[in-house]
């Protein structure tokens, strides 16, 4: 990891001077951004992507199922945006389609396989299993994943703290940044 993050300092802080290059990086844990891309003139920037809102929620889950079939009493999007709660992803989104459908081909295979034991001349279906009630129902028994409180807690003092460095001169970044133990009692309440 060390080599990597040197490597991308020397590219950064280079010799040759660069115009119009912009690095972009993203991170899950920004806790862990080694302080060396912190400094003034590297990655100073954060742009903190909050949770979907239940609207956004709606979006998202309009757009992964453009293309894909489901039976006219399954309204997908409706589950997204009202259903699931404040906290889910879009890739708590996607994981909760994918679970259906794979339940929509598990239930066509065995469809199939039951058939084929009556008609063992049945040609394999080429269909794409249309989503059921059904398959939504299984689906949702296994409850929907999303962050847990405390961990969104964790993020906010993170996101706070790095905002909190980017405002203050370089000489006083120090003493900007929470440390462990302030992070833990804030992170406890």
């Amino acid at each position: 990891m060390d080599r990597l993050v040197n490597q991308l300092l020397t590219e950064i802080d280079g010799f040759e001077e660069l115009r119009g290059v912009y690095v972009i990086a993203t991170s899950s844990r920004p806790d862990t951004i080694d302080p060396a891309l912190l400094r003034p003139g590297r990655l100073d920037n954060l742009l903190f992507l909050d949770w979907p809102t239940e609207k956004e929620r709606y979006d998202i889950m309009w757009k992964l199922t453009r293309n894909i079939k489901t039976d006219p009493d399954v309204n997908l999007c409706a589950i997204a945006a009202k259903e699931m709660p404040h906290g889910t992803s879009g890739a708590d989104i996607k994981g909760l389609l994918n679970t259906c459908s794979e339940n929509a081909a598990t239930r066509v295979i065995q469809a199939y396989e039951e058939a084929l034991k009556r008609d063992p001349t049945l040609p394999t279906p080429t269909e794409v299993p249309s989503i059921t009630a059904e398959d939504v129902r299984l689906a949702r028994k296994s409850g929907f994943s999303r962050m847990r409180d405390a961990d969104r807690k964790q993020l906010d003092v993170v996101y706070e703290n790095f905002n909190r460095a980017r405002s203050k001169s370089v000489k006083d970044k120090k003493h900007a940044v929470v440390d462990e133990k302030d992070m833990k009692q804030t992170y406890a309440r």
